[in-house]
Formats: C-alpha cells, sequence, structure tokens
C-alpha cells in the first residue's frame, strides 16, 4: 500500500493505487500521468477527492 507524500510520485507498472490508510477529511489533488515505453509522458489527468469526516468520526487514526 502507497503512502501518500506531498508532491512525491508514485510510481506503479498497473494502473491502480488503493488507499487502504486512513485519510483525514479535506481535499486532496491527485494527478495521472502514463509513460509509455519510449518514455514518453502524457499530459496529466488531473481528479480532486474530497473526504469527508463521518458522523460519530472523531480521529480517522486507529489508536495503536
Amino acid at each position: 500500500m502507497p503512502r501518500f507524500e506531498r508532491d512525491q510520485p508514485i510510481r506503479t507498472r498497473f494502473p491502480r493505487v488503493e488507499v487502504e490508510a486512513p485519510t483525514r477529511p479535506g481535499r486532496y489533488h491527485f494527478q495521472l500521468v502514463v509513460v509509455n515505453d519510449r518514455g514518453q509522458r502524457s499530459a496529466p489527468a488531473r481528479a480532486v477527492v474530497v473526504v469527508r469526516e463521518r458522523p460519530g468520526d472523531t480521529d480517522p487514526t486507529p489508536p495503536p
């Protein structure tokens, strides 16, 4: 499972990334760039994901 860090790319051979770790509420901006076998990069596809707090949730981080 990748750990998302601000301005740090996540490289993968497959067109899928699963987020399993708790994510704090807020707006998150993601960008996908595909690089082909010749090293050519695609134009970035961008998405904004909004994580909202569920009723009853106070901290999305589980206790140790």
